[in-house]
């Protein structure tokens, strides 16, 4: 690409708000500052095109710096890198052999902020992406990471067009209520993880077994009956007979934790990773006085929402979005969706998550599915839902939030 020089536009901000509040569109975010250039387009022979997200270097055909400081949990700053192209390749890294301050966290987002990939970078670490959809304008982000508290960030920005366009890619999944052995998840000790059983979340439950574990598979392929995700369980017969495939797993317990996956997976680039569902976990939200179809249908949000990791979809801030990590046992114990969320903070301080689209550009859409499938709850159950909450306003947490740190997984 050749042309005329992207201007750079800088916008401060922090968790009590930007340095000067203006008027912004509809999505909350406050229009950009005044523009700060830093760095004038480079040219360079085109190369052999590189594959689509990954962290080589690519041919320079335009290039500019960016450069800035953020200090402080929350605290972040954004830059206009001008339109881009379906099939333009962005990549980010240091100027110069290493990045001196951070970690930092730094995001693309589209026009409308909506996420175009994340990660952390440090060292001579980058971030690398190729654009899916055409977007009049491209903005980084760039804020401390989790274990960072700042500083002085000075960074290249380089870009090119011309390269395909990653297809998308149906996922094959496999719930097992089996149990198994030698189970591993996030880099974590080996597991042996015992058969589902529902009498271990709580004794009203026993006998009930079977009846929950259909309805927890029914959830998660209504989840994503829309996308094209193959969703195979160990109720119906064996694994798939692919050599790749994820599997997600129903049993143990932890402390902390209702389920976890292996990481964040943007674009879904390893096809055969886990997923945990502690369901010893939900042992203390027995009291809600849930049925075993209601408890199964909190179960399964957890599954859908640990699939979503797996699929490349960061935590939200939406009670009735899928990948919400802010609401308590109440919201999770109704029906969620995939949906156009607000980002939670530790993933980024700003920016909206559109889970459908990334979906869609990852997995693709079902060809056998002729409308998009939904969850409902019968009205008697929601009104019955919102008395219940009405009087229990110390309501207890709901601990999926703390199963991902998203600065320890990656994300690229």
């Amino acid at each position: 690409m050749t042309g005329s020089i992207r201007a750079v536009v800088l916008l401060t901000c922090g968790l009590s708000g930007c340095v000067t509040e203006l008027a912004g569109p509809d999505h909350g975010l406050p229009d950009l500052l005044a523009p700060l250039v830093t760095g004038d387009p480079q040219q360079a022979a085109p190369g052999a095109p590189p594959d689509a997200d990954d962290n080589t270097d690519i041919p320079i055909r335009q290039s500019i710096i960016v450069q800035g400081s953020v200090s402080g949990k929350g605290t972040y700053q954004m830059f206009d890198l001008g339109p881009g192209a379906a099939g333009e390749q962005w990549e980010v890294l240091p100027n110069g052999r290493r990045l001196a301050g951070g970690p930092f966290t730094l995001v693309l987002l589209d026009d409308q902020f909506n996420l175009l990939m994340r990660t952390v970078v440090s060292g001579q670490a980058r971030l690398s992406h190729v654009a899916r959809h055409p977007t009049p304008h491209i903005y980084l982000g760039v804020t401390p990471s989790s274990s960072s508290a700042g500083g002085i960030f000075d960074l290249e920005v380089r870009w090119q067009g011309g390269q395909p366009v990653p297809a998308a890619a149906p996922q094959l999944v496999y719930l097992s209520f089996e149990g198994g052995s030698a189970v591993r998840v996030h880099g974590r000790d080996p597991l042996v993880l015992p058969p589902f059983d529902a009498g271990r979340v709580a004794a009203h439950y026993a006998g009930a077994s079977a009846e929950m574990a259909h309805e927890i598979a029914q959830t998660i392929r209504l989840d994503y009956a829309r996308y094209n995700v193959l969703i195979f369980s160990s109720l119906d017969g064996p694994p798939p007979e692919e050599p790749e495939y994820t599997t997600v797993y129903f049993g143990g317990s932890d402390e902390a934790l209702l389920g976890l996956a292996d990481n964040v997976d943007m674009y879904n680039r390893a096809k055969d990773q886990t997923a945990i569902v502690y369901v010893e976990s939900f042992s203390p939200y027995s009291f809600m006085g849930l049925d075993a179809e209601e408890m199964a249908l909190m179960i399964g949000n957890v599954a859908s929402h640990e699939l979503g990791h797996l699929l490349g979809l960061y935590h939200t801030h939406d009670p009735d979005e899928l990948m919400d990590s802010t609401g308590s046992a109440w919201d999770l114990a109704h029906d969620q969706a995939f949906g156009r969320a607000p980002l939670e903070e530790a993933v980024f301080p700003t920016g909206m998550q559109n889970a459908p689209l990334l979906l869609e550009q990852t997995v693709g859409l079902n060809p056998r599915a002729a409308h998009p499938s939904a969850k409902l709850l019968s009205a008697a159950k929601i009104a019955q839902r919102a008395r219940m909450r009405e009087f229990t306003r110390s309501e207890i947490s709901r601990r999926c939030g703390l199963c991902l740190n998203p600065d320890d997984i990656g994300g690229d």
